[in-house]
Protein backbone atom coordinates (compact mmCIF):
# COMPACT_ATOMS: atom_id res chain seq x y z
CA UNK A 1 0.00 0.00 0.00
CA UNK A 2 1.07 3.11 -0.69
CA UNK A 3 2.25 6.18 1.87
CA UNK A 4 -0.61 8.53 1.86
CA UNK A 5 -2.72 6.78 -0.10
CA UNK A 6 -5.39 3.52 -0.42
CA UNK A 7 -4.54 1.47 -3.15
CA UNK A 8 -7.86 1.30 -5.11
CA UNK A 9 -5.86 -1.80 -7.35
CA UNK A 10 -6.82 -4.47 -4.54
CA UNK A 11 -10.50 -3.02 -4.61
CA UNK A 12 -11.01 -3.35 -8.32
CA UNK A 13 -9.70 -6.63 -8.47
CA UNK A 14 -12.31 -7.68 -6.86
CA UNK A 15 -14.31 -7.02 -10.07
CA UNK A 16 -12.17 -8.74 -12.76
CA UNK A 17 -13.12 -12.17 -11.76
CA UNK A 18 -16.66 -11.31 -12.24
CA UNK A 19 -15.83 -9.93 -15.87
CA UNK A 20 -15.65 -6.19 -15.52
CA UNK A 21 -13.42 -5.05 -17.95
CA UNK A 22 -11.87 -1.50 -16.25
CA UNK A 23 -9.91 1.02 -18.49
CA UNK A 24 -6.62 0.81 -18.09
CA UNK A 25 -5.82 4.31 -16.92
CA UNK A 26 -8.04 2.89 -13.77
CA UNK A 27 -5.99 -0.59 -13.01
CA UNK A 28 -3.00 2.08 -11.12
CA UNK A 29 -5.06 4.18 -9.51
CA UNK A 30 -4.91 5.29 -5.92
CA UNK A 31 -7.24 7.33 -3.51
CA UNK A 32 -5.44 9.86 -2.04
CA UNK A 33 -5.23 11.40 1.51
CA UNK A 34 -7.37 14.30 0.03
CA UNK A 35 -9.92 12.34 -1.85
CA UNK A 36 -10.46 10.25 1.46
CA UNK A 37 -10.31 13.41 4.07
CA UNK A 38 -13.52 14.60 1.52
CA UNK A 39 -14.67 12.05 2.47
CA UNK A 40 -14.70 11.98 5.95
CA UNK A 41 -15.31 15.50 5.60
CA UNK A 42 -18.35 14.79 3.74
CA UNK A 43 -19.86 12.48 6.39
CA UNK A 44 -18.98 14.75 9.03
CA UNK A 45 -20.99 17.20 7.33
CA UNK A 46 -24.04 14.97 7.27
CA UNK A 47 -24.23 14.07 10.79
CA UNK A 48 -23.79 17.84 11.99
CA UNK A 49 -26.70 18.50 9.72
CA UNK A 50 -29.08 15.93 11.07
CA UNK A 51 -28.03 17.43 14.75
CA UNK A 52 -28.76 20.91 13.78
CA UNK A 53 -32.33 19.36 12.22
CA UNK A 54 -33.15 17.82 15.84
CA UNK A 55 -32.01 20.45 17.76
CA UNK A 56 -34.13 22.85 15.70
CA UNK A 57 -36.96 20.34 16.00
CA UNK A 58 -36.49 20.23 19.96
CA UNK A 59 -36.61 23.96 20.51
CA UNK A 60 -39.33 24.71 18.01
CA UNK A 61 -42.92 25.48 18.86
CA UNK A 62 -45.76 26.48 16.97
CA UNK A 63 -44.90 28.23 14.07
CA UNK A 64 -45.69 27.60 10.08
CA UNK A 65 -43.72 25.84 8.09
CA UNK A 66 -42.93 25.61 4.46
CA UNK A 67 -41.32 23.11 1.85
CA UNK A 68 -40.93 23.28 -1.81
CA UNK A 69 -38.27 20.89 -3.90
CA UNK A 70 -37.25 20.62 -7.44
CA UNK A 71 -36.84 16.92 -9.83
CA UNK A 72 -34.78 17.59 -12.57
CA UNK A 73 -35.73 15.07 -14.93
CA UNK A 74 -33.23 15.24 -18.07
CA UNK A 75 -33.29 19.07 -18.83
CA UNK A 76 -36.58 19.61 -17.76
CA UNK A 77 -36.69 21.03 -14.11
CA UNK A 78 -39.45 20.22 -11.91
CA UNK A 79 -40.88 22.81 -9.13
CA UNK A 80 -42.88 22.33 -6.51
CA UNK A 81 -43.96 24.19 -3.42
CA UNK A 82 -46.31 24.80 -0.52
CA UNK A 83 -46.07 28.79 -1.84
CA UNK A 84 -45.05 30.79 -4.65
CA UNK A 85 -42.38 32.03 -2.79
CA UNK A 86 -40.88 28.38 -1.97
CA UNK A 87 -41.53 27.26 -5.67
CA UNK A 88 -39.25 30.55 -6.59
CA UNK A 89 -36.86 30.41 -3.90
CA UNK A 90 -36.18 26.58 -5.19
CA UNK A 91 -36.26 27.37 -8.31
CA UNK A 92 -33.24 29.86 -8.04
CA UNK A 93 -31.20 27.64 -5.72
CA UNK A 94 -31.19 24.56 -8.14
CA UNK A 95 -30.32 27.14 -10.81
CA UNK A 96 -27.52 28.30 -9.48
CA UNK A 97 -26.60 24.65 -8.06
CA UNK A 98 -26.81 23.89 -11.42
CA UNK A 99 -24.17 26.66 -12.70
CA UNK A 100 -21.67 25.95 -9.80
CA UNK A 101 -22.01 21.55 -10.86
CA UNK A 102 -21.68 22.78 -14.44
CA UNK A 103 -18.74 24.60 -13.63
CA UNK A 104 -16.77 22.02 -11.92
CA UNK A 105 -17.40 19.57 -14.24
CA UNK A 106 -15.87 21.92 -17.24
CA UNK A 107 -12.83 23.28 -14.47
CA UNK A 108 -12.47 18.90 -13.95
CA UNK A 109 -12.13 18.29 -17.68
CA UNK A 110 -9.58 21.38 -17.66
CA UNK A 111 -7.77 19.69 -15.34
CA UNK A 112 -7.51 16.37 -17.51
CA UNK A 113 -6.24 17.61 -20.09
Amino acid sequence: MARGGLELKRYLSYLEPMGVELHKRYKHAKFSQHVLELILLGIVLIFLGMLILMLSLWRAGEGRAEAGGVVIVGPVPIVFGTSQRVATTVMVLAIVLTVVVLLLFLFGLALLR
